[in-house]
Parts: structure tokens; C-alpha cells; sequence
């Protein structure tokens, strides 16, 4: 019997990095713990204070639409359609408030680079995740021969 697939939310869709995960997750011919976690959903969010970020978002909305990947209109909706959560804006300000509501209900986060738009941002997402108190989050890797930008999103998804 193959293992169940795990559902992958995506949230900020103004960074190539969510096309480039969707890709690589998705491949026909995924293989390793990459083979095991699929973007299923998205949220489309960015920075409108951002010059230049609706238009990102709404390329690759569309681009991910295109994929496949179904697209939401509130985080209560992805929460629903998934098992873990990539967090990929490029702005790190909304980290934490994509973050939380996943955290809350107890799903696996995957956060992209920055972890926040301020060091006091990232403290409080670190602190944010449960178990947080003693110490950072445990961390798994994964032998695979994906570019190692591409492994993040399943090594995080499928760290137990």
C-alpha cells in the first residue's frame, strides 16, 4: 500500500520560490520524501506596500492555478485542505501572522527565508511554536539529490 501523500498549503504567492517548490513537490517522477508531500492549496498574500508585489502575486497565482494547485480565499480554507503549511512570502513582516493560525492548530510549518522582518519578529515566531520552550524546534534532513533550495519545503513537511 504506498504511503498517504502529505497536503502542503502554501501562503504568500509573491516569491518564484512558490512555482519552484510546487514543481519540485508535484514532479511526476518526485522521488524520496519529496514523492510524499504535494501542494495542494494556496493563499494568495504578499506586502502591497511592496513596490511592484500585486503584480508578483497575481503571476504566480496564476502560475500555480495553472499547476494545478487550488486557490483559496482565507486562511481558515487552506488550514482545511491541508496537513502542513509553507510560508513563503518574500517579505518576512507577515511570517508570523501566516504562521500562527497553522501553529495553532497543530500543523507542521515550514518557514522561507527571513523568518521575520525583525529579529524581534523571529523571536516571536520561535516562540510561537509549540514545545518552543525548550529550545528551537527540532530539525530533520533528508539524503536526496534535489538542489538543496528545492528540499527545504518536504524535509521540513516530513520532519516527525
Amino acid at each position: 500500500m504506498p504511503e498517504p501523500i502529505i497536503r502542503a498549503g502554501m501562503v504568500g504567492l509573491d516569491t518564484s520560490h512558490a512555482t519552484a517548490f510546487t514543481k519540485t513537490l508535484n514532479a511526476a517522477d518526485a522521488e524520496g520524501p519529496l514523492a510524499k508531500v504535494k501542494v495542494v492549496a494556496a493563499l494568495p498574500q504578499g506586502s502591497p506596500d511592496l513596490a511592484g508585489n500585486a503584480a508578483k502575486v497575481e503571476k504566480y497565482t496564476k502560475e500555480l492555478r495553472e499547476m494545478g494547485v487550488e486557490i483559496v480565499d482565507s486562511m481558515e480554507a487552506l488550514l482545511a485542505k491541508c496537513d502542513v503549511l509553507l510560508v513563503e512570502s518574500v517579505d518576512g513582516r507577515p511570517h508570523l501572522r501566516q504562521a500562527a493560525p497553522a501553529l495553532k492548530a497543530g500543523k507542521r510549518v515550514f518557514v522561507d527565508k527571513p523568518m521575520g522582518g525583525t529579529l524581534a519578529q523571529a523571536i516571536a515566531l520561535s516562540a510561537s511554536v509549540p514545545g518552543s520552550e525548550r529550545g528551537w524546534p527540532r530539525r530533520c534532513t533528508a539524503e536526496c539529490s534535489t538542489p538543496p533550495q528545492h528540499r527545504r519545503a518536504a524535509v521540513a513537511a516530513t520532519a516527525r
